[in-house]
């Protein structure tokens, strides 16, 4: 598992059920979301701990790649620095 910079910093994860049921729930009251900005997190997790998640609930090790942020940020700005072997198992294209 890649992990960005030292995994600690929480971020939102979503699931695709709560995505759905916040976008029925506004479509049902639009007056409560008009000209707003909306956050719609299913949790603020980080990445050590998703990491640990994954192992408590596999029972398997997870293998965690740190990967340092001045490196993340070069290739944000060069996607063409992104490792082969990163850019064949991403299941994102990049």
């Amino acid at each position: 598992m890649y992990i960005l910079g030292n995994g600690d910093v929480k971020v939102d994860w979503s699931s695709i059920s709560d995505i759905g049921n916040f976008i029925a729930a506004t479509l049902a009251r639009p007056q409560d979301s008009k000209n707003k900005t909306l956050n719609f997190p299913s949790d603020t997790v980080s990445q050590n701990r998703i990491a640990e998640m994954l192992e408590e609930y596999s029972g398997k090790k997870v293998e965690r790649v740190y990967v340092p942020m001045e490196e993340v940020h070069c290739v944000v700005e060069d996607p063409s620095l992104v490792p082969k072997e990163v850019a064949e198992s991403s299941k994102i294209p990049v």
